[in-house]
């Protein structure tokens, strides 16, 4: 298993000119063209929208960075007394096929 800091990725991503422009995704995405009940990322979803256009100036520079933390606890085996919890962190700023 491999450790890694967040902030210290994010850094060597945001430092190097070829990986800052990858991170573009996010905030050339356009959140005007939407249809009701139709998604294509979840900057389409009225959550995100709701943020971005109402709340306390969230997701308005080029530079700012969405993150997706997910928990998941669960135990391995029936009746076992160990429990195992995976954390996972996705960078929304890369398009859906480089997530």
């Amino acid at each position: 298993m491999s450790l890694v800091s967040v902030t210290s990725f994010l850094a060597d991503r945001l430092l190097d000119d070829d990986q800052r422009a990858t991170f573009d995704y996010r905030h050339t995405y356009d959140t005007t063209y939407h249809l009701d009940g139709v998604y294509k990322d979840i900057f389409s979803g009225e959550v995100y929208r709701d943020l971005y256009k109402r709340q306390c100036h969230l997701f308005t520079g080029p530079q700012d960075i969405a993150l997706i933390i997910v928990v998941d606890g669960f135990q391995p085996h029936s009746q076992s007394t160990s429990t195992l919890t995976t954390i996972n962190l996705y960078i929304m700023n890369y398009s859906p096929m480089e997530r």
